[in-house]
């Protein structure tokens, strides 16, 4: 999987051969994709969106200047941990 400007593009990784590109509605300036354990993908973009195969769920807007995505992300995905725990 690797993030665009537009969302992100899943690859199959025997094949080398593109799967789909994923382009959810009203996300742009993607920075960063990742895949959550429980299939969930987090983007970085103008904030942070969890993404999930039926569209954004949920999006948490940061005003501001840019933070530091990698730190973000982590901070999301401890969130997001924690949550699940108590579920």
């Amino acid at each position: 999987m690797l993030s665009n400007f537009i969302g992100f593009t899943e690859y199959d990784l025997t094949t080398r051969q593109k799967v789909r590109d994923i382009r959810p509605q009203g996300v742009s300036a993607v920075q960063s994709a990742r895949r959550l354990p429980n299939g969930n993908t987090l983007l970085a973009a103008e904030g942070i969106s969890v993404w999930i195969q039926g569209g954004v769920v949920r999006r948490v807007l940061i005003p501001g200047a840019a933070p530091d995505i990698a730190e973000l992300l982590r901070l999301v995905l401890h969130w997001l941990a924690l949550r699940d725990e108590r579920e």
